[in-house]
């Protein structure tokens, strides 16, 4: 279950693009660890690897490492291979929020509930996760995203 903390939680990694070269980019270059990963990457990115370290750029057709994907999707990518280090989501777009709010495991801060509301998606692919939800009033399990919304609000 996505643990979502609204509140600072023992210093969340707010560096995600640092975090992902030093311990994630090599786990996604892994031929069999990093398949799923690589397919995270081409949906959010909207690009094609060209072996498993690059990929084409969607702008210039210029080929590039993955080392310069998008900074949402290197967190979302983080969030996945550790599900138990809490990951701050500030900076991710609605394209990676969208996807990170479907996965079952892992742990996100995120202090504004804002960003959850622009977020363009499919209401029957969120109305049966669970959220354990974490504030400095307590835990709270709710499901589907529009609860999740109104927890934020609560808080």
């Amino acid at each position: 279950m996505l643990q979502v903390y609204n509140y600072d939680p023992n210093e969340p990694y707010i560096q995600n693009d640092s975090f992902f070269e030093r311990n994630t980019y090599d786990v996604i270059v892994d031929e069999k660890k990093g398949a799923r990963l690589r397919n995270v990457i081409s949906k959010i990115e909207q690009v094609e690897f060209v072996d498993n370290a690059h990929i084409r750029s969607k702008f210039n057709d210029e080929i590039i490492s993955i080392g310069k994907i998008s900074t949402g999707c290197k967190t979302i990518i983080n969030i996945m291979v550790f599900p138990d280090r809490v990951f701050d989501v500030e900076e991710c777009g609605d394209n990676v929020l969208s996807e990170i709010y479907k996965l079952t495991e892992g742990k996100i801060y995120n202090p504004y509930p804002l960003v959850l509301s622009d977020i363009k998606y499919n209401k029957d692919d969120y109305n049966t996760i669970k959220y354990n939800c974490r504030s400095k009033n307590g835990n709270k399990i709710i499901v589907g995203l529009w609860e999740l919304r109104e927890w934020y609000n609560e808080q």
